[in-house]
Order: C-alpha cells, then structure tokens, then sequence
C-alpha cells in the first residue's frame, strides 16, 4: 500500500486500500500500524483535518481495531 506523508508532529503517511478497508499510519519512529474497517470517508477526513495528529487521537487511535506491522 503506498502512504502518502503528512504534516504531522507525530505522524509521518498515511496510506489507505478502499478495496479492503485498511489504513496504514507511518508515525515518525518509524513504527506502522494496519487499521482495520476505515472507510474512504474516514481516510479522507484524517489526511483532510487541520491537525492530522489531533483527529488520529481523537477518531482514530481507538475507533478502530489495530496490530502493528
């Protein structure tokens, strides 16, 4: 899946498959986790928000279920 960088303090891409509903976040470690059943919608509003960091800790750090890759 190809990620596509972000202005983030703490993010670094964010990459998403519509066909599976998966999203890849890349956070500035280096570190990546795979979410499971985010929609186009919920990609579109995380790399579309004024404060990519504030939206992923609000929407998504929970709201979804993860595993690390």
């Amino acid at each position: 899946m190809t990620r596509t960088p972000v202005t983030s303090s703490q993010l670094k891409s964010v990459g998403h498959d519509p066909a599976t509903n998966k999203m890849h976040i890349e956070f500035k470690n280096g570190v990546v986790y795979e979410y499971d059943g985010v929609s186009t919608a919920d990609h579109q509003a995380l790399v579309g928000a004024a404060s990519v960091g504030q939206h992923f800790n609000k929407h998504v750090k929970y709201g979804f279920t993860y595993r690390k890759l």
